[in-house]
C-alpha cells in the first residue's frame, strides 16, 4: 500500500482503457480513484490498517518473533521500495504513527522513529543527536504517564541519588564537570547534566525508569524506519546514531541488574538492500552484529486490496453511482 506501487498502477490505467485519454479517465473516475488509491487515510490508523492490510504471512511470523525472542537483538527487514514493510510492522507492532506506543500484552515499549520529516534535507550530526533526544524524552514521558510512581520515585532523594550513581557507572567521562564541584545538590547536579548534556542525561533516565520494580515493561522496541528519505550522503551517520543509542541501552552498569527482571533491547532496521549493502561493506556498520535478516520479497496483492476497498464501500455511496464504482473497480 505505498506510493510506488500505486504510481505505478495508475500510469498503468489510461492503458488500459483504450478509447479513453488519460485526462479524460482520471476526470471520470476521480472520486472512486480518490478512494481506491488514497492511502493517506489508513497510514497511521491502526484500526483502518487492519481493514485493509493484506497479510504478508511470513513477514508477519518473523516480525512477532522478534517480540517473543528472551535476548537484545539488532535486526534487519530488508524488502525494495514499495512492498508494504512500513505497514507490515504497524500491523504487527499495532503502531497507529511515530510516537512511543505501550503494549501492556507484550510488556514492550514501542519507539518508532520514521523518518519521513527529513526528506531531501540536510541535516547535521547536531541536528540527528537533538531529533533522538527528544524522542527519548517522549519516551521517559510515556513511562512516567503510564506510571507515576516512576516520576515519583525519579524526582525523590533516594531516586536522584540513585540516578547519579548510575551517571557516574556508566558515563563519567562525559560528565566529570557535574561532580567535580561538591557543594552542588543533587538536584543542582541534574538540571547541569540535563542542560549540559541532554543526550546522556535521557538515555540514563530512560534506563533508571525501565529498570525500576514500578516499571512493567521488559523490553524497549526500537524501530528505525525510511532512512532513505535522508540525503544520500547522511544515511550512514543516521543509523550509526541510532547504532551506538541501541548500544548506550544495553551497557547497563551491575547495580541496574537488581534481581526485579531483566530488560531485553530489540532494535529493528527497515532498510532497502541498497542500504544494506551500504551497512555490509562499512567498516563502522558493520562492527555492530547483525541477529536477524528478514527478507521481504512479496509485493502487495493490489487485485486483494482493492476488493477489500470495493467491499467496504459504504452501502449509500455506492447505491448513489454503482454503475461507476464498478466500472473504476474493473479498470483497477
Amino acid at each position: 500500500m505505498e506510493e510506488i506501487q500505486m504510481g505505478r498502477k495508475i500510469n498503468q490505467m489510461a492503458g488500459i482503457v483504450a478509447d479513453e485519454s488519460k485526462e479524460n479517465l482520471y476526470k471520470k473516475y476521480e472520486q472512486q480513484f480518490d478512494y481506491y488509491l488514497n492511502i493517506d487515510a489508513i497510514r497511521d490508523n491502526v484500526m483502518e490498517i487492519e481493514k485493509y492490510y493484506i497479510p504478508d504471512n511470513d513477514v508477519v511470523k518473523e516480525l512477532k518473533e522478534l517480540t517473543r525472542e528472551p535476548m537484545d537483538s539488532l535486526n534487519v527487514l530488508v524488502g525494495y521500495k514499495g512492498m508494504g514493510k512500513t505497514t507490515d510492522i504497524k500491523y504487527v507492532y499495532q503502531l497507529s504513527s511515530g510516537t512511543v506506543t505501550l503494549d501492556k500484552t507484550r510488556r514492550t515499549i514501542f519507539l518508532p522513529i520514521f523518518l519521513k520529516s527529513f526528506f531531501g534535507l540536510n541535516i547535521s550530526n547536531d541536528i540527528i543527536i537533538e531529533d533522538l533526544i527528544k524522542r527519548i524524552a517522549s519516551a521517559c514521558s510515556a513511562l512516567e504517564d503510564n506510571e507515576p510512581l516512576l516520576g515519583e520515585k525519579f524526582r525523590s532523594e533516594d531516586g536522584q541519588k540513585e540516578f547519579l550513581r548510575l551517571v557516574k557507572e556508566t558515563n563519567a567521562k562525559d560528565l566529570e564537570d557535574a561532580f567535580l564541584i561538591t557543594e552542588r545538590t543533587d538536584a543542582e547536579k541534574l538540571s547541569y547534566m540535563k542542560e549540559m548534556s541532554p543526550f546522556v542525561y535521557q538515555v540514563t533516565k530512560l534506563k533508571f525508569l525501565l529498570n525500576q520494580e514500578e516499571c512493567k515493561f521488559n523490553r524497549l522496541f526500537i524501530i528505525l524506519d525510511n532512512v532513505e528519505s535522508v540525503l544520500k550522503d547522511e544515511v550512514k551517520e543516521y543509523i550509526l546514531q541510532y547504532l551506538r543509542f541501541f548500544s548506550c541501552l544495553k551497557n547497563f552498569s551491575p547495580f541496574m541488574l537488581n534481581g526485579y527482571k531483566r530488560l531485553y533491547i530489540n532494535m529493528l532496521m527497515v532498510i532497502q538492500p541498497e542500504t544494506y549493502k551500504m551497512i555490509a561493506s562499512d567498516n563502522a556498520l558493520s562492527s555492530y552484529n547483525i541477529n536477524k535478516i528478514i527478507t521481504k520479497k512479496r509485493t502487495i496483492d493490489l487485485a486483494k486490496y482493492f476488493e477489500k476497498k470495493r467491499n467496504l464501500l459504504p452501502t449509500l455511496v455506492l447505491r448513489r453511482d454503482e454503475k461507476k464504482w464498478d466500472e473504476a473497480y474493473d479498470i483497477l
